[in-house]
């Protein structure tokens, strides 16, 4: 399994509406995207900040969703950057056991 942490910092009084942004758009993610395993968001609200959390099967279901170039460049949705005060950034964790 691999674990995708993309955090955003919203643009001020944005970050409701960037959580809600998301929470639609990644709601309809298992019909969408093969090896799509679930996700979260965190929230920091005095740094207007959040972090959403996908988990994926495996790097070829994470590669089928983000690219080539998926371990280094963050994925922005259609309509998203109306929200966002700067880049995204990204990170991956694979699952230990």
């Amino acid at each position: 399994m691999i674990i995708r942490m993309c955090e955003a910092r919203a643009k001020p009084g944005a970050l409701a509406a960037l959580r809600d942004f998301l929470v639609a758009a990644t709601d309809r993610f298992p019909q969408l995207h093969d090896g799509f395993l679930g996700y979260e968001i965190l929230l920091d609200v005095p740094a207007n900040s959040l972090v959403w959390i996908s988990r994926w099967r495996d790097e070829p279901a994470v590669r089928a969703y983000a690219g080539a170039g998926w371990r280094e460049r963050p994925v922005v949705l259609p309509a998203e950057e109306a929200f966002l005060d700067g880049p995204l950034h990204v990170r991956h964790f694979t699952l230990g056991t």
